[in-house]
């Protein structure tokens, strides 16, 4: 299939180039053609008029747990830990792999709603989230979640290391490099050290990417540093899991040792969750400065409690604006390159994130015209600051429109949330 968007306000993320009524072809999962000149319309299948429309790369979600969706409002008014150990970690154990490729399902279909074409995705059961992937035709970069509490010396009968490695060998690059995986050791406070050293050697061994989360709250920290006097940074380079570029989430409470150490990695930053879990507000001016390259992520729509990545990169500006007391050093085209761009950069995916000849066919188209982006100074303004989210009406992913004007292509949307609802009764 070929597209042809015309007329249209361009932002290639091409070094910050803005097209104003321009053109981008597409030829397959590919990108054909971008710039003013018209190209021949009858070379295309399908020709949409972009006129008072913005098409910007489809934004890249750098850390979710995309079936924690079915955990929606769910639990409310917890600190991380309690959270986790009182309420979310309880309900999960009654999750089971149905549940699991419904919950993806739903958590795609959000996606696919506000303009997201790729996620990070850790979990469980994650080759029924794998399924869900496929048969929704959305990117994915997987992980199953490691967890234990047993400080052995050995751990190639555990379970959860067995999945994860069932899960690479069976679903990395599959369908034409629509899913890759790596290894995801869930928080040093989940992990006991020898388990942390087992997955860096695991990831060394097999040249599998590492992602987790890191430095999310003060509890993690100082708790770190009472087992072993050492930060939670400073353990997972001890552990082997700094080797190689990895993608670590949050990353609120790092002191200039930790930002010297993730100085070539990449920070998967959240800001609404760490809003809303109290967990503090990172730094993310000071670690851009460092060298540290900053994503941008939802988590999981059990804390934010959506996945709108335009309310992500929205917030992730104001936040900036305040924690250093100087809006001068926000750009919001920086902003939106985090959502994009360098997401997808995060997850090793180097075609996607730029409106290019060449680059892939994953692109968001919105409305410029809403009463609330007149008059349009400036369109990249307009998306950090004044969007919501429900300014998309087509997503295209790989090529393929995969969500236009409230239509789903690829998921019977009636269907699912159907099950979904039976899932609320069973479970909760």
């Amino acid at each position: 299939m070929s597209i042809l968007i015309k007329n249209a306000t361009i932002v290639t993320m091409d070094d910050g180039k803005i097209i104003k009524n321009g053109y981008l072809g597409t030829e397959g999962k590919k990108i054909k053609y971008v710039g003013y000149e018209a190209p021949v319309e009858s070379e295309y299948d399908y020709i949409y008029d972009g006129k008072g429309k913005v098409v910007i790369p489809g934004l890249s979600n750098a850390h979710g747990h995309t079936a924690m969706s079915l955990l929606r409002s769910y639990s409310e008014g917890y600190k991380l830990q309690e959270w986790l150990f009182e309420k979310i970690f309880p309900i999960e154990d009654k999750l089971g792999p149905d549940e699991i490729y419904w919950g993806t399902l739903l958590g795609i279909a959000e996606l696919l709603r506000f303009g997201c074409t790729i996620t990070s995705d850790s979990y469980f059961f994650m080759d029924s989230g794998a399924r869900a992937y496929i048969d929704a035709g959305f990117n994915a970069n997987l992980s199953r979640g490691l967890t234990s509490f047993d400080d052995n010396a050995d751990y190639s009968e555990d379970i959860r290391i067995k999945e994860a490695l069932s899960l690479y060998k069976e679903y990395n690059g599959c369908k034409d490099d629509l899913l890759r995986v790596e290894l995801s050791p869930h928080a040093v406070y989940t992990c006991e050290y020898n388990y942390l050293k087992y997955i860096g050697a695991l990831s060394a061994n097999y040249n599998i990417p590492v992602t987790s989360h890191l430095s999310e709250n003060e509890t993690e920290v100082s708790d770190c540093m009472k087992k072993y006097g050492k930060t939670p940074v400073e353990i997972y380079k001890e552990a082997g899991l700094l080797e190689k570029p990895g993608t670590f989430a949050h990353c609120v409470w790092l002191n200039d040792k930790d930002i010297e150490l993730l100085k070539g990695h990449y920070i998967a930053h959240c800001p609404k969750s760490n809003l809303k879990l109290g967990s503090g507000i990172a730094d993310i001016y000071k670690y851009k400065e460092a060298g540290i390259n900053i994503a941008l992520g939802t988590d999981g729509a059990s804390s934010n409690n959506n996945l709108n990545m335009l309310s992500e990169l929205n917030t992730a500006a104001l936040l900036m604006c305040n924690k250093n007391s100087d809006p001068s050093l926000v750009s919001p085209m920086e902003i939106l390159k985090m959502a994009t761009l360098n997401g997808a950069r995060a997850m090793g995916r180097d075609k996607k994130g730029i409106l290019k000849e060449g680059f892939d066919a994953d692109f968001a188209i919105l409305k410029g015209d809403e009463i609330y982006h007149e008059p349009m100074h400036n369109p990249v303004n307009n998306i950090v600051y004044a969007s919501t989210g429900c300014e998309v009406t087509i997503t295209v992913a790989g090529g393929k429109i995969l969500y236009d004007n409230g239509e789903y292509k690829t998921i019977d949307i009636e269907k699912l949330k159907s099950e979904i609802r039976k899932i609320k009764e069973k479970i909760f």
